[in-house]
């Protein structure tokens, strides 16, 4: 089962079909990718010419499934699902829809967004999709079991901060903003590139990742006394003015005289956002002052803190939709030289 629309239903209900006419919708592909070990679906209008949904599912490990989909419906869709138990996060890229648990208040989600699902008993619930959208993101499918191993029974209580939040008896449904840290985690399980039991091991380190910087983004905050406040300003301004240092929490933290734990929820209390969110946010702003000035990419990626400047360019894309080069030439300053020194940063 899913809520949170992280495939077509039609795939999640007739995976094992060769060629199905469902309404207006034909499945018309399955094939297996050897080398990942995942099954892609594609779904094409009845005409047979356009796309209408793509699904690549990757079963990782006994505890996780990975799915990217892709899915369009031009007059929207809405179904009503159910299923066992089930613990899932959904990152979306584009897209608008409502979902919500049986006799639940509704959950408007949109992108930018992960959304949370934890179900403990058999539930029920629907989905709702937009018309004329593009529904594309990411499905990490988690064995429910796992929260066993780490003491947990249920998220309600750690997902009561959420943004948004409902629940019904043992079930819970919310959505929360996305961090950058999970932004990249997210990235790099879609664009991993490993093969074997390299790859499995990767892909799960970043889903246990993501799925633990979610509880903890999703609990409450007290507020900051004026001292706390002022240790957070001073922790972001030194960050801020030289976001090209290799900062870690404990060196940041060590540096305005709290302890980790102090300081990562100081900065979600106050901030609203990660360490590593601001951070990031941070080397982006300046490479933009940068690449705006002429400065090569390369250039910009070692002046802002950033080792590799494929990284470094996979970040700025994932953040602004578009490559530091397009970017660069949108903002460029009239006049500006070909190329800029930079010496003051490195």
């Amino acid at each position: 089962m899913s809520l949170s629309i992280p495939s077509p239903p039609l795939f999640r209900e007739r995976k094992r079909a060769e060629t199905v006419d469902i309404g207006p919708i034909l499945i018309e592909t399955n094939s297996h990718h050897a080398r990942k070990a995942q099954t892609i679906y594609s779904t094409r209008a009845a005409n047979g010419n356009e796309l209408m949904a793509r699904l690549e599912s990757e079963q990782v490990s006994e505890t996780l499934e990975v799915n990217h989909f892709d899915t369009r419906f031009e007059d929207g869709y809405e179904n009503v699902v159910s299923g066992p138990p089930a613990l899932s996060l959904a990152f979306l890229h584009s897209g608008a829809g409502v979902m919500g648990l049986e006799e639940g208040p509704e959950l408007t989600v949109r992108p930018g967004q992960v959304v949370v699902m934890h179900t403990r008993e058999w539930a029920r619930g629907y989905n709702r999709i937009a018309p004329r959208c593009r529904f594309r993101g990411t499905d990490l499918q988690f064995a429910p079991s796992l929260l066993e191993r780490f003491g947990i029974e249920h998220l309600e209580p750690l997902l009561s901060g959420s943004d948004r939040n409902t629940c019904r008896r043992t079930n819970v449904l919310a959505a929360m903003d996305t961090t950058s840290r999970l932004t990249t985690l997210e990235q790099d399980i879609r664009c991993c590139s490993l093969t074997g039991p390299s790859r499995r091991l990767f892909l799960e380190s970043r889903a246990l990742e993501a799925l633990s910087l979610v509880l903890d983004a999703g609990q409450p905050v007290r507020a900051l006394a004026g001292r706390e406040r002022r240790k957070i300003e001073a922790a972001a301004a030194l960050m801020s003015e030289a976001p090209e240092e290799a900062w870690t929490i404990s060196r940041l933290a060590n540096a305005v005289a709290m302890s980790e734990t102090q300081l990562k929820r100081g900065f979600r209390a106050q901030l609203k956002t990660t360490v590593h969110g601001y951070l990031e946010n941070a080397r982006l702003e300046a490479a933009q002052a940068l690449l705006g000035r002429g400065a090569s990419v390369t250039e910009v990626a070692l002046a802002v803190g950033y080792a590799s400047p494929s990284h470094f360019a996979a970040v700025f894309r994932s953040r602004f939709r578009q490559t530091p080069s397009a970017w660069a030439r949108e903002h460029s300053c009239a006049g500006a030289p070909e190329s800029v020194a930079i010496d003051s940063m490195l």
